[in-house]
């Protein structure tokens, strides 16, 4: 439900906007298929956000349904087609540049296309690298973040002699892209109903917005990342076998991909969790950032299909996650900002009690280790190294529900033990600030 202005039919009158679920579809009935909708009574109602019970129960004498707009897929770029990017000159490892950059990670009917002596346009194969590939191989790889197109390169071996990874494109050949998609990185992250304005008027389309924040949109790989990563890179060699081998290629598959484990459920093959990467994160993060979305679980297993051990069953899911609540009163110096302190120890928790970046109390980290357990004697020093705390009163930790936000009656204790595969996430902290008297 987007929005109800019945008040939960208390008001007499009002609308209420539904976004039926994807798997909702026409239902034949006397003759007529048709759109239902099933309208229950609870014990209880919200009105103007907060929940009440009802006095008399409603009665509807009357319901009509008219459609008000469509949902529908977006992201943040822009799309070009059929660009030229030059004619070969015949020779192996030939590079041409795109017009734009970053690039989007091309899908199916987004590739280079190399003109015959016909005229016809032939697509070719995009590959992660030439490794595998054979000299008649029309393969060629893409950088996506400078928007460079490499064909196959020649090789000097000096027990073969010369082997060409991939075919060469014929000499005075043209060269195109069919389409391609430049954009995206974590600007496109913006809030709800931030995206009103069309770049050019569609007939029948009366406004435009964006209900749920947009989310996904990553930068490029730090020179620092990229460093950590080339051991694994080298060792794996895009074949999955151990365990370490699933979770390094599973955040191979797609730069939205921020981590991955390996589940042990007991159950045949590999089951891994995964964590969707989310820009920013210091803050407090939802247990809807935390669901990876079908399509990024379908990208996963299709790049993991293609390296994993023939027969070995794969399963993939949402990484688990332990919910935790700090409550802190504290005690600041006489001249400390109250609010300020406040917030500046929420934050702080936020961050450290963060699976993306949580774990240092130096400042931002590589997210809280699997399986790590949470002492509630570290959370003192998170909390005495914001400047103008003098005394920690009270500092308690609680379980939490991050769907329903529900906080445990009593306190978790002095440490929380999480199973190898469980991360700590932060949901509400309560943090109360008294100043001392001068």
């Amino acid at each position: 439900m987007l929005a109800d202005r019945t008040g939960g039919f208390n008001y007499g009158s009002g609308t209420i906007d539904l976004q039926c679920p994807p798997g909702s579809g026409p239902e034949p009935l006397a003759g007529r298929r048709l759109h239902w909708l099933r309208c229950r009574i609870a014990d209880t109602t919200r009105i103007r956000g907060r929940a009440a019970g009802y006095q008399h129960a409603p009665e509807i004498h009357q319901i009509t349904a008219a459609p008000v707009g469509a949902l529908l897929p977006a992201e943040h770029s822009t799309t070009e087609t059929a660009e030229l990017l030059g004619t070969s000159a015949g020779g192996p490892g030939e590079t041409f540049a795109l017009r734009f950059a970053p690039v989007v990670k091309l899908a199916p009917g987004e590739t280079l296309e190399v003109q015959t002596p016909g005229g016809d346009w032939e697509p070719w194969e995009e590959m992660d690298s030439f490794a595998d590939s054979g000299p008649e191989d029309r393969h060629f790889t893409i950088d996506l973040v400078g928007g460079v197109i490499r064909l196959g390169p020649e090789l000097h071996d000096p027990q073969s002699g010369v082997v060409r990874r991939g075919a060469l494109a014929p000499k005075g050949a043209a060269l195109r892209m069919s389409r391609y998609r430049h954009g995206g990185g974590r600007i496109g992250n913006v809030a709800a109903d931030r995206l009103i304005t069309l770049r050019s008027a569609i007939p029948g389309v009366a406004s435009v917005t964006n209900p749920a924040p947009a989310r996904g949109g990553v930068d490029a790989q730090s020179v620092a990342d990229a460093r950590a990563r080339a051991a694994l890179e080298i060792r794996t060699r895009h074949r999955a076998v151990t365990a370490q081998d699933y979770e390094f290629l599973a955040s191979d598959a797609s730069p939205r991909v921020a981590r991955a484990v390996r589940v042990q459920d007991g159950e045949p093959g590999v089951t891994l969790g995964i964590v969707p990467r989310i820009d920013p994160a210091d803050r407090q993060l939802t247990i809807e950032e935390l669901t990876p979305d079908p399509g990024l679980l379908e990208v996963v297993t299709e790049h993991l299909n293609a390296r994993k051990i023939a027969g070995c069953p794969l399963r993939l899911a949402p990484a688990r996650f332990r919910g935790v609540s700090v409550v802190v009163n504290l005690e600041a110096s006489p001249r400390a900002d109250a609010e300020e302190i406040e917030r500046r120890v929420g934050d702080s928790l936020y961050a450290y009690l963060n699976p993306l970046i949580g774990g240092s109390a130096t400042g931002p980290g590589t997210g809280w280790a699997f399986g790590r357990p949470l002492n509630q004697g570290e959370l003192y020093s998170i909390v005495h190294a914001v400047a103008g705390v003098e005394s920690v009163r009270i500092l308690r930790v609680y379980e939490l529900d991050l769907r329903t936000g529900e906080r445990a009656a009593k306190p978790a204790g002095r440490q929380i033990a999480l199973a190898p595969d469980e991360l700590i996430a932060s949901g509400e902290h309560i943090v109360r600030v008294a100043r001392r008297e001068p």
